[in-house]
């Protein structure tokens, strides 16, 4: 009677053609996490640059895209800074929490996100793994050059 409910349809495939911004940012729809990415050498192996769009498979904004190219350009600095910050303002939070003595190399880079929601325009987030919370992403989110708060998510 209910296998209506139960039944699952096979997900629907969309093809969706590479994204280019001038020269220097290519960007790929990825169906799995819904957004816009694409490999950051410059920050390590395998980290991601993912953009979340506003609706569906929408481009990126071209201030977001903008943005990303910038942060791309100074990540060495802006990579120190994030663990300068996540070291200073986390410390004593994951000494307590975890007994672990926090330093910049208790972090394993792995990207940047951009949401492009309202209100949101002109921030971005560098992410990290933690060596003392696996399976945790841990985030500062920047607003131009500014580290401005973190967080994780477990």
């Amino acid at each position: 009677m209910f296998d209506w409910l139960f039944r699952k349809e096979p997900r629907q495939v969309i093809d969706v053609p590479p994204f280019q911004y001038g020269d220097s940012l290519t960007l790929d729809w990825n169906e799995e996490c819904e957004g816009w990415t694409s490999a950051l050498p410059e920050l390590g192996q395998a980290a991601k640059i993912y953009i979340g769009p506003r609706a569906g498979v929408e481009h990126p904004l071209p201030e977001s895209c903008a943005l990303i190219v910038i942060v791309r350009e100074r990540i060495a600095l802006l990579n120190a800074a994030a663990l300068g910050y996540l070291v200073k303002e986390s410390g004593t939070f994951v000494h307590e929490t975890y007994k672990h003595c926090l330093s910049a190399e208790s972090f394993t880079p792995t990207g940047i996100e951009i949401f492009e929601h309202e209100g949101t325009l002109g921030e971005y987030t560098l992410t990290y793994d933690p060596v003392f919370d696996p399976g945790a992403i841990w985030r500062v989110r920047f607003r131009k050059q500014q580290a401005t708060e973190w967080g994780f998510d477990d």
